[in-house]
């Protein structure tokens, strides 16, 4: 693990054993074991900037992730340090792909349609450097928009609309 995890967030805890000096199970979640970051229970413009409600579940074997989330607390560090700015990054592209870039997005998309675009475009990536949270974004805004009803209307209006993204403070 690199310096800043290592001294900053795991300090001295035994990444082997808890606090009571039971052996715990542990992994490397950029090796073969992966895990999945789901947002699905995250509530939309929820907050008073419009941002959402970030909840963020990881999905795998579940031993290890408890174990990799008590000592890297992960997924509050997902929430403090990065999902705003991904999703304020997320709506940047969408609409510069909406808007200036139609090209990259399939014939006659919807917006629904774009963001799964989008999202498969972000997949690609993989796990490198915050790829992943970028498609757990782009996943539960496609999911919830093609749910239909007020929600969805919403995320309709404000991601093809170009005052949301200045009124967000994005170029």
């Amino acid at each position: 693990m690199g310096t800043k995890c290592n001294s900053s967030y795991k300090a001295d805890q035994d990444v082997l054993r808890d606090e009571n000096g039971a052996r715990r199970l542990c992994f490397d979640p950029y090796g073969e074991s992966h895990v999945r970051v789901s947002l699905l229970g995250s509530r939309l413009f929820a907050r008073d900037d419009g941002l959402p409600e970030w909840e963020v579940n990881l999905q795998g074997d579940a031993e290890r992730i408890a174990t990799w989330d008590a000592v890297f607390d992960v997924k509050r560090r997902f929430i403090d340090d990065h999902l705003d700015s991904i999703y304020k990054y997320v709506l940047k592209v969408f609409g510069t792909f909406w808007r200036k870039r139609p090209d990259v997005l399939p014939a006659n998309a919807t917006v629904c349609d774009a963001l799964g675009h989008l999202g498969d475009l972000s997949r690609a990536n993989g796990i490198t450097d915050r790829a992943f949270l970028e498609t757990a974004v782009y996943e539960l805004l496609q999911i919830r928009c093609e749910a239909g009803g007020e929600e969805a209307d919403r995320i309709v209006a404000e991601f093809s609309n170009a005052a949301f993204a200045v009124a967000r403070g994005l170029p």
